[in-house]
């Protein structure tokens, strides 16, 4: 048994969360422990986690919270009732390979050094949201549309041998460029997490942008270069709303951890430009812009303006 918890955050996931939990409990290095935070689910979501914690399995611990709090509380909340030495993040409509945890664990005893071990993702959909996803931009993020009956089964033959995956090592330098990895393929030591500051709550939709750059810095990241995560794209997914109030605050702390004290740099790095761009998408976009170019991210004004456009046709 892995001495792993895995933080589940759950709100209104019913649709989804049974496939979700089923894919944790079906490791063939079983975690210590499942911790579902349900975030004020109104649906049948806590029902579900009641009746298969009721199962034979790793355990399923549940916290709930009254309100809802957003992701990156829940996350936290969930991080700190954990009991295992290490942590694992999935999102409640993600699946995990069976062989994930196993791969995970055998790649961070060959580096005993490094806090943090990653793997890669795909992105799968459903081939009845294919054209819903293609008109709003989304299916461009699909590598794999699938029937939907026991995606598991029908995701795992296309991730490759796994006898001996090929591995890679990913830096601060490598984290400035790309998004390399997020914090839902990480398994990350309990400890380092909470010296790392855990999710952002003040960065909404860069919650975990923020706590992987952290953990890229604080040292190197040994990735299995495999897809062991299959994560899921779906036509109602919608990102948490960015408060404008948040967004200078925000921008300031990537560019001076990532993008680089001045703006000549910043504006090199493909990273911050990815986030600018990510954050052009969600509503109130004036306000932002005013917050962007207050912060001098090494943009004219003319690539201001092309941004914000492309984040407003992308929502529509």
């Amino acid at each position: 048994m892995a001495p792993v918890s895995v933080i589940v955050p759950v709100h209104n996931a019913a649709e989804f969360l049974e496939q979700t939990l089923r894919s944790l409990r079906g490791q063939t290095d079983p975690p210590l422990e499942i911790v579902a935070v349900d975030d004020a689910s109104t649906d049948e979501s806590g029902a579900i986690i009641a009746r298969l914690a009721a199962e034979p399995g790793p355990p399923i611990r549940v916290i709930r919270n009254a309100t809802a709090e957003g992701v990156a509380r829940a996350r936290n909340r969930g991080v700190l009732a954990a009991t295992g030495e290490w942590i694992g993040l999935c999102d409640n409509d993600d699946l995990w390979h069976p062989r994930l945890l196993e791969l995970a664990m055998r790649l961070q005893s060959k580096h005993p050094e490094s806090k943090a071990v990653g793997v890669d993702s795909l992105g799968f959909a459903l081939a009845t949201e294919r054209s819903s996803l293609e008109a709003h931009q989304r299916g461009g993020m699909v590598t794999n549309w699938v029937e939907g009956a026991d995606v598991v089964a029908e995701l795992t033959p296309t991730v490759g041998h796994l006898e001996n995956p090929p591995t890679r090592v990913a830096t601060l330098a490598d984290f400035q460029q790309d998004t390399v990895f997020s914090t839902t393929q990480l398994v990350v030591e309990r400890s380092e997490y909470l010296i790392a500051g855990g999710c952002a709550p003040w960065c909404h939709r860069a919650d975990d942008w923020v706590l992987c750059g952290v953990l890229a810095a604080r040292g190197s990241v040994p990735i299995v270069n495999l897809p062991l995560i299959f994560y899921r794209i779906r036509s109602g997914s919608q990102s948490h709303a960015l408060a404008e109030s948040h967004l200078p605050l925000l921008m300031a702390n990537l560019a001076l951890r990532f993008g680089g004290p001045t703006p000549d740099v910043r504006a090199s790095a493909p990273l911050y430009r990815h986030l600018v761009t990510n954050q052009a998408r969600a509503s109130g976009a004036t306000g932002r812009a005013l917050g962007l170019a207050l912060l001098g991210g090494g943009f004219s004004l003319r690539e201001y303006i092309g941004i914000l456009k492309a984040g407003r046709r992308s929502t529509r």
